[in-house]
């Protein structure tokens, strides 16, 4: 976008602000973006509030309004000079930005900015400091209409000002939708947790790459999803990131934005254009990244002397290369255009429109985007990813032939062996990337050195954990306390000496610490992946024995206990998310978002999703996925994955996952954190849940805990599936209601009676009896009490009614009428919430077949968790 682009944006953004609405000062094309309007000019109402744009909660502006309402006429305009004042302060420095960089980072900092500004300002009408500070953060939140205050000022002004800016420069105004495929096989083709997070951080990185060729035909307000102020890819770009919050991979593989297009272009030449630009740009890196590949690995020499290549044939085999990693991703752009629609609108929006008496691209909005939805998911639908060449599959991702064969077809014994030696060579250069037996794509080699760039190149502080046994460990507080000390060089020098030694040579790799792998020099040499002679050299050159080796690990055994061996995965996503934008899931009516009784005929609808609040749900997704996710999984002690927007992945321990997992869907069904809203009351989260040995390959635990995430919204969604996959291959799986781990739950109490009187066998006897039992519920109920005066001394009554309550909370069978009536509608509450606990819940909505299943399984949560060590 050109700079004349720029200041008419800076002009539009300060058109509309709280000191304007305060005074009635509003182009009336402002309140075009209010869903129901009072005769243009909406009043100011006694008690300032916002209204969560989702849920409706409301949140008071309690300091301006008690300010406002007791202040005359001439205090008023004091005050609205004195805001206006500070605002055109502001806004005079976005008008003042010499490049879209400058403009970019002044955008950036605008909320805080404007906040310091009001707070200034009220200090010197001799405002209490204290009143003024909390005054200032609400007007920075002020409603962008006071009558229907379901969001901010700041949230409307961005999309207001970028449809106005682009249509003054001559454009037409229209909605892109970008996606990135395929992202679930690239991030889970991995060997250990570093595998996971490289393919996570770089498709982030590549769908900001996306971004900034977007960002060409826009500017940052431009971009709806996901929003970039305080994104901390956008941040990287403007060098004022905070280093922890770049280690996490949160951007979607999906972008919704506004942009500017020419009136005399075909919108099918721009989306062409663009998807080749966005192409050009990620190959470039890609390149590049295959290029430090090539050169940190030494490939050239493992082809020329481990494979005997001339130079011609190492030449075709990066050639090839880097067509592979060109090819591999998909780029789909789609373009609709945001005005001239009407012609499209079908029956139920004729009467939607009916009802709220106008007819414009606001109220058409969401069906506007559902069309460029289905559009941008038809077209990726339809690629084909070109053909690789012939060969022995990568040894991680096994869908693309190793680097070797693209040139000649080497025998798989000789491909394998001159693998192996070369990453001995490697180990020699203290290069312990590429583990013995592995033989990698393209593909798979970007993702190994990625790591290593992502990480010398500063604007970090991320550690790099090798194994998801580090994880497991953490489950043992005094454990995971001495590893850290160990790894960091803080315990006494003279105390595990052939563990540092170890850890110096090779790496930390909490392996070592289960005494299974020091048992002998083959166990250890695979723990580390290298050869028994290399480790026999390293023992010899470092001073390390073995026996010595095993000694210290039995002491830590001894003394800290077993090494935890099982770690949780951790996926969730938000439920209903395109019928939410589409106005069919999550919102209320329209009657429910008004600020005061008073405004007449406020239409019998449910409310649309303008482009306004999908800016302010895009922005809550944003800080979810920013700040909660990460804050919470490192609070239980986890690793991040991923958190794009309402996905999350993470690693944790067995201990701590299902708490975390509750918080985080709790902290996303919160209405207000401050004057920050998240996605509302009336919105849920579905999660599966894997407990896993560490020696299980992880490719095969990404794709069950997908198929566990899956389950629990097949289930009704609003639930959490929770599988238990031992080492030996036996699979258990159950699905819950959320509210089974709410603070008030009864399954506390089990589980505390189970730890200190209750008998392991009891939960055993109903979960292998309970067939044989009749399906009449009031039996039923006779034998688990009659099972628990066998097993348990006291409380017998009150035992009986928290298994039950337990019991009523689980998902079962696959009958859509019946998960439908087990699930809880977040609108509405649990409709069952008196009769859980009691027979009545099956006799009056149930059956006794019914009853069994739940039974059954609630048995096997306990098992579960019992195991789990919650």
């Amino acid at each position: 976008m050109s700079n004349e682009f720029f200041k008419t944006l800076a002009n539009v953004l300060s058109e509309v602000t709280p000191s304007r609405i305060l005074s009635n000062e509003v182009p009336d094309d402002w309140w075009e973006l209010s869903i129901h309007k009072v005769n243009n000019k909406h009043g100011i109402p006694a008690q300032t509030v916002l209204k969560h744009p989702i849920s409706a909660e409301e949140k008071p502006l309690e300091k301006l309004s008690e300010f406002w309402s007791g202040a005359d006429d001439g205090k008023r305009k004091e005050f609205i000079e004195a805001i206006r004042k500070a605002e055109e302060e502001v806004f005079s420095k976005l008008e003042g930005a010499e490049s879209p960089g400058e403009f970019a980072r002044l955008w950036n900092e605008l909320p805080q900015k404007l906040k310091e500004g009001y707070e200034k300002a009220l200090e010197e009408l001799n405002l209490n400091p204290d009143i003024a500070k909390k005054i200032a953060e609400e007007l920075v939140h002020f409603p962008a209409d006071p009558s229907f205050p379901d969001h901010d000022w700041l949230t409307r002004t961005e999309f207001y000002a970028t449809v106005k800016a682009i249509k003054g420069s001559g454009k037409k105004p229209y909605l892109l939708r970008f996606k990135i495929s395929p992202v679930q096989g690239f991030i889970g083709n991995a060997r250990k947790e570093l595998d996971f997070w490289a393919g996570s951080h770089l498709l982030s990185r590549l769908t900001y790459f996306a971004i900034e060729v977007i960002l060409r035909e826009t500017w940052p307000g431009g971009i709806i999803f996901p929003h970039l102020r305080g994104q901390p890819f956008f941040e990287n770009d403007l060098k004022s990131i905070d280093p922890k919050k770049y280690d996490i991979p949160n951007m979607p593989n999906k972008v919704l934005a506004v942009i500017g297009v020419d009136a005399n272009s075909s919108s099918e030449d721009f989306e062409k254009t663009l998807e080749k630009r966005i192409k050009e740009k990620l190959a470039g890196y890609l390149e590049w990244l295959l290029e430090e590949a090539w050169q940190i690995y030494d490939i050239d020499n493992f082809l020329k002397n481990g494979l005997q290549l001339s130079n011609s044939d190492v030449k075709k085999e990066k050639e090839i290369s880097k067509e592979i990693l060109k090819d591999y991703f998909y780029i789909t752009v789609s373009l609709w255009p945001y005005e001239g629609n009407l012609e499209v609108v079908d029956r139920h929006l004729r009467e939607v429109f009916s009802k709220l008496g106008r007819e414009d691209e606001n109220v058409l909005y969401p069906y506007l985007f559902a069309l460029l939805d289905q559009k941008t998911e038809f077209k990726s639908n339809k690629w084909e990813r070109r053909e690789v060449p012939d060969g022995f599959k990568c040894t991680v991702c096994g869908e693309i032939p190793a680097i070797g064969q693209y040139a000649r077809n080497p025998g798989y014994r000789e491909l394998r062996k001159a693998w192996n030696n070369h990453t001995r060579k490697l180990r020699n250069r203290k290069i312990y990337d590429i583990k013995d037996g592995e033989m990698l794509c393209p593909l798979c080699l970007v993702k190994r050195v990625y790591p290593r760039k992502y990480l010398n190149a500063g604007n970090t502080t991320r550690k790099r954990v090798e194994s998801v046994s580090e994880v497991a460990i953490r489950k043992n507080e005094r454990l995971w306390q001495l590893w850290k000390r160990l790894t960091s060089n803080e315990s006494n020098p003279n105390l595990f000496e052939n563990l540092k030694r170890l850890f110096k040579a090779l790496g930390r790799n909490s392996e070592v610490f289960y005494i299974e792998n020091v048992s002998s020099v083959e166990s250890l040499a695979k723990v580390y992946g290298i050869s028994v002679d290399e480790l026999e050299n390293i023992f010899q050159t470092k001073g390390i024995a073995l026996d010595k080796l095993r000694n210290e690990v039995e002491a830590i055994k001894k003394e800290y206990g077993e090494p935890p061996k099982y770690y949780a995965i951790l996926k969730m996503d938000g439920d209903n998310m395109g019928k939410l934008i589409s106005g069919t899931k999550g919102m209320k009516k329209l009657s429910e978002y008004p600020n005061t009784e008073d405004i007449p005929n406020v239409p019998d609808v449910t409310k649309p999703v303008t482009p306004a609040i999908h800016v302010a749900i895009t922005r809550s997704l944003s800080r979810f996925a920013v700040e909660t996710v990460p804050n919470g999984v490192e609070r239980h002690k986890g690793e991040t994955i991923l958190a794009g927007g309402d996905d999350v992945l993470a690693f944790l321990p067995t201990n701590t996952v299902i708490k975390c997992a509750h918080e985080l869907q709790e902290k996303f069904r919160t209405n207000w954190d401050g004057f920050h809203h998240l996605q509302g009351s009336t919105r849920s989260m579905s999660a599966g849940i894997l407990v896993v040995h560490y020696k299980e390959p992880l490719y095969h635990a990404y794709e069950l805990v997908g198929e566990l995430e899956h389950l629990a919204k097949e289930s009704g969604r609003n639930a959490i599936a929770i599988g238990y996959l031992t080492h030996s291959g036996n699979f258990y799986s159950v699905v819950v209601n959320w509210d089974i781990f709410s603070d008030d739950s009864e399954l506390w109490k089990l589980l505390g009676t189970l730890g200190d009187e209750m008998s392991t066998r009891l939960i055993y006897e109903i979960f292998e009896d309970i067939e044989h039992w009749p399906d009449d519920p009031d039996a039923i109920e006779s034998l688990i009490t009659y099972e628990f005066k066998r097993h348990v001394k006291t409380n017998v009554e009150e035992l009986v009614r928290a298994f039950l309550w337990t019991a009523s909370h689980i998902r079962v069978g696959n009958n859509e009428k019946v998960l439908e009536k087990l699930a809880i509608d977040p609108m509405y509450g649990d409709v069952y919430y008196g009769l859980r606990g009691s027979v009545s819940f099956w006799q009056q909505n149930f059956n006794g077949k019914i009853m069994r299943e739940q039974l059954k399984n609630a048995a096997m949560l306990l098992r579960i968790l019992r195991k789990m060590g919650v």
